[in-house]
């Protein structure tokens, strides 16, 4: 049985639309990465480095016209990670989760 997605894919189409991972730590980015599509589900970007699967983020999103100081943050965790052919980058796509406080 092939798995689907709930939601379509948007595109973005422009560099406006960035995110940056923040935690984990030694995996946090200094720069900003372009997302490559979003839905209600979660996002996919495009990093220069592999991310392993199922690894939980925490992520800035930052949409088109404000800076980080105004960005959006959301959990996530890595449900893919595909090199794109013929470059040194790969798309990581991320699902949304709800991360739970600690007390």
């Amino acid at each position: 049985m092939i798995e689907r997605r709930c939601w379509g894919r948007v595109k973005a189409s422009d560099n406006e639309l960035r995110c940056q991972v923040t935690e984990p730590q030694e995996l946090a980015f200094p720069l900003s990465c372009l997302v490559d599509n979003i839905n209600p589900g979660g996002l996919a970007f495009l990093s220069d480095k592999v991310l392993p699967k199922n690894l939980e983020l925490h992520l800035l999103i930052k949409f088109p016209f404000t800076n980080y100081v105004d960005a959006g943050t959301v959990w996530g965790r890595i449900a893919y990670c595909i090199k794109i052919h013929d470059k040194e980058k790969y798309v990581v796509g991320v699902a949304f989760i709800k991360k739970r406080k600690i007390k």
